[in-house]
């Protein structure tokens, strides 16, 4: 299409290491101290999971706003605090600061947003139990050939987490510990698990002809699995790499946002 940048596919692997270097390194600490701190895994779940159709300042204050609420509710508790005993005190906090706002107190976010909070709590006390590390929880379930598994209890289990936003997470969990899961000898299907597809990554994989647009009523998502698949089929243990580039190079180079080269 006239006007677009050249795209191959060695310029989006180039850009999946770009999207490691500028925007996971910049955390590597924060999510390894995460393996020891359930409180620091469940802020970098919502950092992903959060991440809703809308505006990126309006998720990243959602973000923020959660994260705030959620820490301070933890001090006031104590240190021995549980996910159960967060959910009283959390949830009017919450209702107070997130969803549809009115002239007197401006808000962020929406109702669902709550639900989210509030389901992952539970999630931790029900599902993932011992150290509630939602980080390690799917690190493991990743390791056991799991991923389509934990993929699924995160959005059947946590409402307004979705596959693109569960997929997004366990890409990256997979790309920040990439020497230690790659050894696992994950499956096709595995990689299929870690493949978020969003508009960028449609549009990019479209553009390098691994997949053509669907005719007729062909539902987006039944398209989205032929995305993950064609990407995985070419690049295998690489498919999360490329898969971070592509949305990288759809962000940066077709969005022309440039604060990343």
């Amino acid at each position: 299409m006239a006007g677009e940048p050249n795209i191959s596919r060695k310029v989006v692997l180039e850009n999946g290491e770009k999207y490691v270097e500028c925007l996971l390194k910049p955390e590597a600490a924060f999510i390894e101290e995460a393996r020891s701190d359930w409180l620091k895994a469940l802020e970098f779940f919502y950092s992903r999971v959060l991440l809703q159709g809308r505006s990126d300042e309006m998720s990243f204050g959602v973000i923020s706003v959660v994260n705030k609420l959620l820490k301070d509710t933890f001090r006031e508790l104590g240190r021995v605090a549980t996910p159960m005993d967060l959910m009283d005190p959390l949830r009017p906090k919450l209702e107070e600061n997130i969803g549809k706002g009115d002239d007197e107190r401006r808000k962020v976010g929406k109702r669902r947003d709550i639900d989210l909070v509030l389901d992952s709590l539970v999630f931790l006390a029900e599902e993932v139990q011992g150290d509630w590390n939602i980080v390690n929880y799917s690190i493991r379930m990743i390791k056991s050939g799991l991923t389509d598994c934990v993929c699924r209890r995160l959005t059947d289990g946590i409402k307004g987490v979705g596959p693109k936003t569960s997929m997004l997470f366990l890409r990256d969990l997979y790309l920040h510990f990439e020497e230690e899961l790659r050894g696992s000898m994950l499956s096709v299907r595995d990689y299929e698990y870690l493949q978020p597809v969003d508009t960028w990554v449609r549009k990019v994989a479209q553009m390098l002809g691994m997949v053509e647009h669907p005719e007729g009523e062909v539902k987006r998502g039944k398209w989205d699995w032929e995305i993950r698949s064609a990407i995985v089929r070419e690049f295998g243990d690489k498919s999360p790499l490329f898969n971070a580039g592509a949305w990288f190079t759809g962000y940066v180079m077709l969005g022309g946002r440039r604060q990343y080269t």
